[in-house]
């Protein structure tokens, strides 16, 4: 998979607000990586200093506990940023990421960009942006898991981000909104056709997808999808 410096550009002007210093410098740290379905992008626990831009695929964080069980934090879908904010902050990372399908990633990694933002305050801007969206994504997840019902997190997931209902298994929904497939089912058919999306997101205090977008590149973002 050929690199695509420009759509990562894009998103980091967005939220820079302005032009990036020194681009090309850091354009060449950036690398393609494509993973098949099923495949670790990185483990639980492991350092991992790497910003990864999803390109193509669908890809699924989630907490691993040693005796097998899997809480799925979070399902990704292209121009989301696939971190670790305690990794990106010199820890380990809490959760896991797997790709769902075949997935393709620009890699950049994060000691390049904290090089630029010693000689300059835009990319201190941009790391603090960053760090800022991953902080709302998470703490999204958690509103949504202490004060909505499953069925009002199923409505809000169709209201952000049909795509990813209309993309992932039933079996990889119903854990993300944390309830069994069977009861996803009856959730499903009891609010078919009920209230329009658009009265959903606005009922539950929501933006329409939930993401942030470059103004020039439509149907790019960072963030999309729910975080814990």
């Amino acid at each position: 998979m050929a690199s695509d410096p420009t759509t990562v550009r894009a998103l980091l002007e967005h939220l820079a607000e302005d032009s990036l210093p020194e681009w090309e410098m850091l354009a060449r740290s950036i690398t393609p990586r494509a993973y098949r379905r099923g495949e670790q992008i990185f483990g639980q626990g492991s350092p991992d200093q790497i910003l990864r831009f999803l390109r193509r695929g669908v890809v699924r964080l989630a907490y691993e506990h040693e005796d097998g069980r899997r809480f799925s934090k979070s399902i990704l879908l292209e121009g989301d940023l696939v971190a670790s904010a305690t990794a990106l902050a010199g820890g380990a990372t809490t959760f896991s990421a797997t790709a769902l399908t075949e997935v393709g990633l620009e890699i950049l990694p994060y000691p390049a960009v904290q090089r630029l933002m010693a000689r300059h305050i835009v990319w201190e801007r941009v790391a603090r942006k960053l760090f800022a969206e991953l902080a709302r994504l998470k703490e999204q997840r958690e509103f949504e898991f202490l004060t909505l019902s499953a069925e009002e997190r199923w409505r809000g997931l169709l209201a952000r981000r049909p795509d990813v209902a209309a993309r992932v298994s039933q079996a990889e929904i119903a854990a993300l909104i944390g309830i069994t497939p069977v009861a996803l089912s009856r959730i499903k058919a009891r609010t078919r056709g009920q209230v329009p999306r658009s009265e959903i997101a606005k009922a539950l205090g929501v933006r329409p997808n939930g993401q942030i977008k470059p103004a020039d590149q439509g149907g790019h973002s960072i963030g999309g999808s729910r975080g814990r």
